[in-house]
C-alpha cells in the first residue's frame, strides 16, 4: 500500500494543479523575455528595465561570451590605440578576443605609417560601431550600479 500511496499522491497533486502549471509553462517565454537579468562573462546581473532595453541583441550576446579580461580591455580602450613595434605581439594577444567578436578592428599598416606625428607604430586597433555600443552600455551599467550602491547606503 505504501508503495502505491506516494506515486498516487503525486498524480493527484499534478492533476489538480495541471491548469495552473500548464498556464505558467505557456507564459515562460514571455516572462524570460521581460527578465531584468543580463549575463556578462558568465556572471548574471540584475539591471534596470530601461538599461536592459538599451542593449541590442548583439551587445547582449557579445557580453555573455567575453572573458572578464577582455571586458576590462574594452573598458580601457580608447577610440584608437597604438603600440610601438616592440610591443606588437603582446598588443595582438591583448586585442585578440575583442577582434574575434568584432569589437575592435586592426588599423592597416599603411594608415599607421601615414600618421601626422613622427612616431612609427607597429600595431594599432580601433573600436568598431559594435565596440562603441558595447563599451557605452558597460559604462551605463557601471553608472547604474554605482547609483544603486549609493541608494542602499
Amino acid at each position: 500500500m505504501k508503495a502505491i500511496a506516494w506515486p498516487l499522491f503525486g498524480i493527484i497533486v499534478l492533476t489538480s494543479f495541471w491548469n495552473p502549471l500548464y498556464s505558467t509553462i505557456q507564459q515562460l517565454p514571455n516572462i524570460v523575455s521581460r527578465s531584468e537579468n543580463i549575463t556578462i562573462a558568465g556572471l548574471t546581473l540584475k539591471v534596470g528595465k530601461g538599461l536592459r532595453q538599451q542593449a541590442s541583441t548583439e551587445v547582449k550576446q557579445v557580453l555573455s561570451d567575453l572573458s572578464p579580461e577582455s571586458i576590462r580591455n574594452l573598458l580601457t580602450s580608447g577610440e584608437s590605440t597604438y603600440w610601438d613595434v616592440e610591443y606588437e605581439i603582446s598588443a595582438r594577444t591583448k586585442s585578440n578576443e575583442l577582434l574575434k567578436f568584432g569589437l575592435l578592428e586592426e588599423i592597416p599598416k599603411a594608415e599607421l605609417n601615414d600618421r601626422k606625428d613622427s612616431t612609427k607604430y607597429g600595431y594599432g586597433v580601433r573600436l568598431t560601431p559594435l565596440g562603441k555600443e558595447t563599451q557605452a552600455f558597460l559604462f551605463n551599467l557601471i553608472s547604474e550600479f554605482a547609483q544603486e550602491l549609493e541608494q542602499k547606503e
